[in-house]
């Protein structure tokens, strides 16, 4: 049997009924993609949900292919569905967020003419719910790009189209919020990099971040939590690979205590 194209992933666990609009965002993304001949898997991760939630998904008018879990870790609840999925790609979306129509064909064409270790961005995120945020996502091609940024913030989240095989290589980190450590997709992005994995977009596409209380992002966020340390985040890796549009080292003056 051949395997599908895609495999669009939700991941749901409190959403209640704000899951019934991020599933009708995957079916007008999936019919659009299927109108272009792409075959499309759809599968549900419940990771510990409450029953408003269960309820969304159970009664979804959708061929969704339904897993539920107790893990209470976004991260390890994209591993436990990059390891079930069976498509060629995995597209990411979160159960309170919502895809632009032309997500899944807009980021399959780009991942078409991309390297083949190519994980796909959309051009823009939409923040709301409590803010109204426009945020442009630039590609590692992009002449503004610069991966020192990726010491101090996070250009993309997990909320993208890649290769599975690329998704299996790398497994997201575990979140641990009592020592401090969270942000998996912050993380994710690091080391994708130094693994050689390019990071793209796909123009004219947006995604529509909802900011929630209580969702695993704002308690990442409310606990000043750090993305698990990565070898992009060591000062030897900053001095081996200087900014592209720094200018030549000026040496120290003669004498001082740098120069001695």
């Amino acid at each position: 049997m051949t395997p599908p194209d895609v495999s669009a992933v939700v991941l749901a666990h409190r959403e209640g009924a704000l899951a019934g609009r991020t599933l009708r965002s995957m079916a007008d993304a999936v019919a659009m993609a299927e109108a272009a001949g792409l075959s499309v898997e759809l599968l549900a991760v419940l990771d510990t949900p409450d029953p408003p939630t269960r309820r969304q998904f159970a009664d979804a008018a959708l061929p969704l292919r339904l897993l539920t879990c107790e893990l209470r870790d976004q991260g390890a609840a994209r591993n436990l569905a990059a390891a079930a999925a069976t498509g060629r790609w995995i597209a990411f979306l979160d159960g309170d967020d919502l895809w632009s129509d032309n997500w899944l064909i807009a980021a399959h064409a780009a991942a078409r003419t991309a390297p083949e270790r190519a994980i796909i961005h959309p051009e823009f995120n939409w923040l709301f719910g409590g803010r109204n945020d426009l945020v442009v996502k630039p590609g590692d091609d992009d002449s503004g790009f610069d991966p020192h940024f990726l010491r101090t913030a996070n250009y993309w989240d997990a909320m993208a189209f890649l290769p599975r095989d690329l998704a299996l290589e790398l497994p997201f980190a575990a979140r641990d919020l009592a020592a401090g450590w969270a942000l998996e997709d912050w993380d994710f992005n690091c080391r994708a990099l130094l693994a050689g994995a390019a990071h793209r977009v796909a123009p004219g596409t947006i995604h529509f971040k909802r900011r929630r209380a209580g969702s695993q992002h704002m308690q990442a966020a409310g606990a000043a939590a750090l993305p698990p340390r990565s070898a992009l985040m060591d000062y030897a890796w900053a001095a081996a690979h200087r900014c592209p549009n720094a200018g030549p080292a000026t040496p120290p003056p003669a004498g001082s205590a740098e120069g001695n």
